[in-house]
Order: structure tokens, then sequence, then C-alpha cells
């Protein structure tokens, strides 16, 4: 028994999030599987403060 198959081009689109640094965005394709890294940016943090309750 015998297979061809035809190796076409894929293509998939999609959004991301204000949240994901797109300067940072990874893929890599390893054993027929596309793993994409997608990291989130560093998010300003509130300074906390302590509030001494008398």
């Amino acid at each position: 028994m015998r297979k061809e198959f035809q190796l076409r081009s894929f293509k998939r689109t999609f959004t991301i999030d204000n949240k994901i640094d797109s300067e940072k965005i990874n893929a890599r394709f390893v054993n027929g599987i596309l793993i994409v890294t997608l990291q989130r940016k560093e998010e300003a943090k509130a300074a906390s403060k302590d509030i001494e309750v008398q």
C-alpha cells in the first residue's frame, strides 16, 4: 500500500492581547509540532505602603 501526501503551506493568524510583549514571541518547529511562546509584558506594579494603625 502506498500513500502520497501533498505538501502545502499552512497559515493561521490570531490576535494577541496588549498584555503580550510582541517583541518576545518565539516559535519553533520540533518533531512536527509547532511550539509558540508568548511572554507577558512586565506590568508596572504599584508600590505597597505599610500604614500603621493606632
